[in-house]
């Protein structure tokens, strides 16, 4: 399971320090560090606060699922303006 890899690039994707992540789920900045380092794994409670936080599913978060719309959602507003911009291009050539 690499949820602390994913939680770190989701995170940092979105802007966010693990300060602001851990006021964002309600959850210790402590504890933010060692889900990231796989030191410790949230428990189901945390992770849907985590995982309606960020707007990815679980599934994505623990490693089982990847979808488009995962990865989509876990980009910064800019980038998804940038992708999306791209994708009209290539529809209207």
């Amino acid at each position: 399971m690499e949820i602390g890899k994913t939680l770190k690039e989701i995170r940092i994707a979105r802007g966010l320090n693990q300060t602001e992540f851990a006021n964002l789920i309600g959850i210790s900045e402590s504890a933010v560090c060692q889900y990231e380092r796989g030191g410790r794994y949230p428990s189901a409670e945390i992770l849907a606060k985590i995982s309606s936080s960020l707007n990815v599913s679980c599934d994505y978060l623990l490693g089982l699922k990847l979808e488009n719309n995962d990865i989509l959602l876990s980009l910064k507003e800019s980038d998804k303006n940038i992708i999306m911009r791209l994708i009209d291009a290539l529809k209207n050539r």
